[in-house]
């Protein structure tokens, strides 16, 4: 199973080895860019309730990744379909979101690394 933060543009999934993923949007100002994963490790949290931040369960097999999520724009009652590829620190994505039935293929979710050892 996989663990870790993976990131595409806004979005960051969060991965347990149990199973569970967290994903939320994020927002940075033009000149940053998301380099690690230890701010991210201080709030993207399971069983935290907050706003625009999803739980959810995921399933590998072999090489292959799959979920559903809650849409993060609109009023859509119907769940995002991700299907993934892994290959080492990167997840090729595609997503179906089944209340518009937008298409996203070949979104590279990268692996973001932890500089510093957090604390217990």
């Amino acid at each position: 199973m996989l663990s870790g933060f993976y990131n595409f543009r806004h979005q960051v999934f969060r991965f347990y080895k149990d199973g569970t993923f967290l994903d939320s949007l994020i927002y940075l100002e033009p000149h940053e860019k998301l380099t690690t994963a230890d701010n991210l490790a201080e709030w993207l949290i399971r069983d935290t309730k907050i706003e625009g931040m999803f739980q959810g369960t995921y399933e590998v097999i072999g090489k292959r990744i799959r979920f559903k999520t809650k849409p993060h724009w609109g009023e859509g009652k119907q769940p995002v379909d991700f299907s993934g590829l892994i290959d080492k620190d990167t997840i090729l994505f595609t997503s179906v979101d089944n209340n518009t039935r937008r298409w996203e293929r070949n979104m590279p979710f990268v692996k973001l690394p932890m500089s510093r050892k957090r604390k217990k």
